[in-house]
């Protein structure tokens, strides 16, 4: 780069190859166009060349393909025999047969024009350009910025990947999708893929692999978000001391008890499904455990406490449950029974967050995302069994996270949580590739 013209940095416009083409035809030099457009000399050496259109024909001839050495020297006539028809006084005027075939005498010209070979590489100001033999360049500003312009496009266009790789691609993206996995778990699963999540999310949105955009349940699930209407709070006396800014308070006062809270919601099937699922979030290690219930009372919400904490023992429930959050659901409506063990213990703090407010408890809400994968909604639970809940528990915290550095909930939790605690809840590891986030999991 020129030391003493500072470049803009810019790319070419149409009015930057308006007057390079008008300094051209001008006979000035790259220099003195540098500096009138502040850019680099040989900026402009590698625009012309790049962007000069080729002219072939001369005023003889019907093509440069078909041009002879000799046309100029060249007396021959009637090679066509054909003399009657023929309107060409000498056959190298001819615009209808090609010489190269009936002319034995033909050698093909192809002098490239000496005056193109150096700067400035195009004859604009040539007073000779239309008569001229050789095969010779100028610089046109409008097609110069239609070649930039189909140059640009054209490198945008189609995927950076060859056939062989996209069908191997393919073979490994299309199963998983089907069995529920999103991308960026196939990604962790799969690390020779080198392609990111981003780009498989483009790949299905082209139609470039089997599956479709339907496949993706993010890919429709999403809606535009509605602000909701502020409602009074109907407070009661059992929310005393358990509000959710009492839970911040604990959060400042006792950071490390409240690392360890645990989230708690109910998911529930279609309108007259009576079974409901009771789903328990642990902050730390995104694992959800998840309960099967005959009913959305207080009492069952109860019996799976007494039935962990029979499991676990006392001391083991308070490690594992220190802190739980939940929504001001009907099941939830007794937090003494809940707090209180089969021992007459303290065994956890209950925790309500503000009505309307679901996004307080938001890792808990985002992981029933999976649970709908299988169990979609508007389906009833009735004919679910224990063991169908317990697999699908496995398949979900199976799955690999982006969030614990491509680590599954159960391998996080079989590391953080104590051994016996972590074998009383009875979690299993599903193989990466045998994980199926499908309806079809549980036929």
């Amino acid at each position: 780069m020129s030391k003493e013209i500072i470049g803009n940095g810019k790319h070419f416009t149409l009015d930057d190859r308006s007057a390079l083409q008008a300094g051209l035809d001008q006979k000035k030099s790259f220099r003195a166009i540098a500096k009138e457009l502040h850019k680099d000399p040989s900026t402009l050496a590698k625009e012309v060349k790049l962007n000069r259109t080729a002219y072939g024909r001369c005023f003889y001839t019907n093509s440069f393909g078909n041009l002879c050495k000799y046309a100029r020297l060249c007396k021959k006539t009637n090679l066509c025999h054909n003399r009657a028809k023929c309107k060409a006084s000498l056959c190298y005027r001819c615009r209808i047969h090609d010489r190269r075939r009936i002319c034995p005498d033909f050698v093909k010209f192809d002098h490239i024009c000496p005056a193109t070979e150096k700067a400035p590489f195009v004859r604009n100001s040539c007073s000779k350009f239309n008569r001229c033999d050789c095969f010779r360049f100028k610089y046109k500003a409008t097609a110069a910025q239609s070649s930039y312009e189909d140059r640009l496009r054209d490198t945008r266009t189609g995927i950076d990947m060859t056939a062989e790789r996209l069908a191997l691609l393919d073979q490994i993206v299309t199963p998983r999708i089907k069995k529920g996995d999103s991308p960026q778990t196939i990604i962790r699963n799969n690390p020779g893929l080198k392609v990111s999540s981003r780009t498989i999310y483009n790949y299905v949105d082209q139609g470039l692999l089997s599956v479709k955009n339907l496949d993706l349940p993010k890919k429709v699930v999403y809606k535009p978000r509605v602000k909701k209407k502020d409602y009074p709070v109907k407070d009661s006396g059992i929310f005393n001391g358990r509000t959710y800014n009492d839970f911040l308070e604990l959060v400042r006062n006792d950071p490390e008890r409240a690392a360890k809270t645990v989230e708690m919601d109910t998911v529930v099937g279609c309108e007259g499904s009576k079974k409901v699922i009771l789903t328990l979030f642990f902050r730390p290690y995104k694992l959800q455990l998840l309960f099967l219930m005959p009913d959305k009372t207080a009492l069952s919400v109860k019996t799976v406490f007494d039935r962990i904490e029979d499991k676990l023992t006392p001391i083991g429930f308070q490690q594992a449950f220190p802190v739980i959050l939940t929504d001001r659901g009907s099941e939830f409506s007794d937090p003494d029974s809940l707090e209180t063990g089969i021992q007459s213990e303290m065994r956890t703090s209950i925790y309500y967050c503000d009505p309307m407010c679901s996004n307080q408890k938001a890792y808990c809400e985002r992981n029933h995302e999976c649970i709908r994968k299988v169990l979609l909604k508007k389906s009833s639970f009735d004919s679910l069994t224990c063991y169908d809940i317990r697999k699908l528990c496995w398949h979900i915290n199976s799955t690999k996270r982006a969030s614990l550095n491509g680590q599954s909930p159960i391998k996080l939790a079989s590391l953080l949580l104590p051994k016996e605690i972590f074998e009383a809840l009875d979690l299993r590891e599903i193989p990466c590739n045998e994980i199926n986030l499908t309806p079809t999991l549980l036929k």
